[in-house]
């Protein structure tokens, strides 16, 4: 079956990050981006929450605990990139969209997409 394609806009960006700053936890502290999907998204929670924005979750470590980092990412698929980071429970974790069946469920994320779905960001190539 060919993947359903879904253009996703800056504008649809900018509504989904107002929104997730209304409902992210006010205990975070720093913004760490898993690269590359989650950069572009971590600079402008960073900004929205007005908290600093970590490279390296090991950086961010150093300096605060667990539930005060919020990691996020542009999509959960399976959830192996969150499973590879050998997240404990204790930090906080966020991505766009989540498709259906994804063996993680981040702490937050705003659209549900359906397994056969191919997002185009509008920061990716098309």
């Amino acid at each position: 079956m060919e993947p359903k394609k879904k253009y996703y806009s800056w504008k649809q960006f900018d509504d989904d990050v107002k929104y997730l700053t209304q409902i992210i936890d006010k205990k975070i502290k720093c913004v760490c981006g898993i690269p590359k999907g989650g950069l572009v998204l971590a600079v402008k929670l960073s900004n929205s929450l007005e908290v600093p924005l970590y490279l390296s979750l090991n950086n961010a470590n150093k300096k605060f605990k667990q539930n005060e980092i919020l990691i996020v990412n542009d999509i959960v698929a399976e959830g192996e990139t969150f499973f590879n980071l050998k997240l404990i429970n204790n930090y906080k974790t966020l991505s766009l969209f989540i498709k259906d069946g994804a063996q993680f469920i981040p702490t937050y994320y705003s659209r549900p997409c359906g397994k056969n779905s191919w997002i185009f960001f509008p920061w990716d190539k098309n």
